[in-house]
């Protein structure tokens, strides 16, 4: 059974994480560490708190972003499609999806 733990990203809410677990917030910093780090080349998104984007690639027409949740630890890629507005234009995929998407571009283009 996979357990996500989800890390304060101000000081609010640690001070609100500590106080529903009842502990002081330096108690609960000790007790989430190691605190994650983002990885190298991601900066902050402007628009989602906690999210984290890599370097975007375009191509033919598809822009793919490689992003990472501080929040959730979770990495996956954003798939922006040029349909429509907004979340219509938008595919999400997991780490494992990306692979099969490029397996099967890959495959075709061959």
């Amino acid at each position: 059974m996979t357990t996500t733990t989800l890390y304060p990203a101000t000081v609010r809410e640690l001070a609100e994480m500590a106080h529903d677990r009842g502990v002081l917030p330096s108690e609960l910093l000790v007790e989430l560490e190691p605190f994650p780090e983002v990885p190298a080349g991601y900066v902050l998104s402007e628009g989602v708190d906690g999210l984290y984007l890599g370097r975007e690639v375009e191509a033919a027409g598809v822009v793919i972003i490689p992003a990472w949740n501080y929040r959730t630890q979770e990495h996956y890629v954003e798939l922006w499609t040029g349909k429509g507005t907004g979340d219509e234009a938008m595919v999400i995929l997991s780490n494992v999806d990306a692979l099969q998407v490029a397996a099967n571009l890959a495959a075709a283009a061959a």
